[in-house]
């Protein structure tokens, strides 16, 4: 399984669709899978749960598929691609805050890059006097890697899809605002 499949993929409801706070428009074609914090569907899932017109490569869905994933669910689909026991069902970013806590024990052996700080319920950016500058631990990054912001407020993770010449490259999967669907930058 390749994350870009799954950004690319085209696909269309036949009636009107509603997954997490949107509803898809019958006959629209849309790029890449669906947002939603309900389902966490493989892209295996997504093509086994839609209808392929093979003249068009475009997928079909009725008013009731449940498909789609969030953000937290690509770092672990691509882990799992490498590590097949890696669990990707209800995953959330906690679970990847908690793992953070705990280094390179925990379940998905994550290990901090940087000196900024975790607390109890958040990746803190800000030290009492300054902002820690982030970009200066992007060299330190590697393909695979995952990049964490849990906050009160916000709580994003990003996978790594490749570094290079001054570039972070990654796979993330965002809310309908943004596009819906999910994105390589």
């Amino acid at each position: 399984m390749d994350l870009r499949d799954m950004a690319y993929i085209q696909w269309k409801t036949s009636s009107s669709l509603y997954i997490w706070k949107h509803t898809y428009t019958p006959n629209i074609v849309y790029k890449g899978m669906p947002y939603t914090q309900t389902y966490n569907t493989t892209y295996s899932d997504f093509l086994s749960r839609g209808k392929l017109n093979y003249q068009t490569n475009i997928l079909t869905y009725n008013g009731n598929a449940k498909v789609g994933n969030d953000c937290s669910t690509v770092p672990a689909l691509a882990w799992k691609f490498k590590f097949p026991s890696i669990q990707y069902a209800n995953i959330y970013t906690g679970d990847y805050l908690s793992c953070a806590k705990t280094g390179a024990n925990s379940t998905y052996r994550l290990v901090n890059v940087g000196t900024y700080t975790i607390d109890s319920d958040s990746t803190l950016e800000y030290t009492s006097k300054q902002t820690v500058d982030m970009t200066k631990y992007y060299n330190q990054l590697k393909k695979g890697d995952c990049c964490l912001k849990y906050t009160s407020g916000a709580k994003h993770v990003i996978f790594v899809e490749a570094v290079g010449s001054g570039c972070v490259y990654i796979t993330d999967q965002i809310g309908w605002s943004d596009g819906g669907v999910i994105i390589t930058k």
